[in-house]
């Protein structure tokens, strides 16, 4: 995590990227359900994402979730299929479509490179 984070600010990030972990197969997961596990109110968790981070809820839960699938693919040797759904991805087209936009290619191109070259970190 960045150093301009206070303590309090790393916790807070830490614990809701465990919450959204933890729930990540789930097909609905919000800040708002992060948030009432944490005490928080559902504005004051969006604010404190927002501002920490610079995403909305459901951007921030969409990263966790694209990472979780990667994680899936490359480390697991999941099928793309499976790691989305495990991530919580039932519409697989339009999981396709996010991962495009966030790593600049298809997950089978990214998988494709990722075998040519084991070594390197795409990420």
């Amino acid at each position: 995590m960045d150093a301009k984070y206070t303590k309090s600010d790393q916790q807070l990030l830490a614990a809701v990227t465990a919450y959204v972990e933890q729930y990540i197969s789930k097909q609905v997961i919000t800040l708002a359900m992060a948030g009432d596990s944490l005490q928080m109110s559902h504005e004051a968790i969006h604010y404190k994402i927002k501002v920490l981070t610079g995403l909305s809820g459901s951007e921030f839960i969409l990263k966790l979730r694209l990472r979780h699938c990667l994680h899936l693919m490359v480390d697991e040797h999941r099928n793309i299929t499976e790691a989305a759904d495990r991530s919580g991805f039932k519409n697989i087209p339009y999981f396709r479509n996010c991962f495009k936009e966030e790593y600049g290619m298809t997950p089978m191109e990214y998988l494709n490179n990722v075998r040519a070259f084991p070594s390197g970190s795409l990420q």
